[in-house]
């Protein structure tokens, strides 16, 4: 998918969970692995009304933003995954979307996102 500078972003509302992936897991713990890690973790599973939402295709670059950073990741097509939410693994990824405040444990079940297409 390509897009122009001109071309207006549909911006989504997606709720990330984070999970433990045994693929992600066991390639990061192989230290010849580091591309197969990146692999693993750098998805987001998504609903197929959100991936309709935001004009991509299953595969396509989706670009997760919120107040403490952004990413950008690969967006999987998931039949179970409810409108709204997106599931990644447990991962250095998503903890950019996270921030710490003082007293506070950063929470890796409820993150708020804003999901757009990204270009590249």
């Amino acid at each position: 998918m390509s897009l122009s500078q001109n071309d207006a972003r549909q911006q989504v509302p997606v709720v990330i969970v984070t999970y433990r992936d045994v693929y992600a897991w066991a390639a990061r713990h192989d230290r010849n692995a580091e591309a197969l890690y990146d692999k693993w973790a750098a998805i987001v599973r998504l609903s197929k009304n959100d991936i309709s939402s935001l004009g991509i295709s299953d595969g396509d670059r989706v670009k997760l933003s919120n107040s403490a950073g952004s990413v950008v990741v690969k967006a999987q097509l998931d039949k179970k995954c409810p409108h709204g939410f997106g599931f990644m693994p447990m991962s250095h990824i998503p903890n950019e979307l996270t921030s710490y405040d003082s007293g506070k444990l950063p929470n890796f079940k409820w993150i708020e996102t804003l999901a757009e297409a990204a270009s590249g």
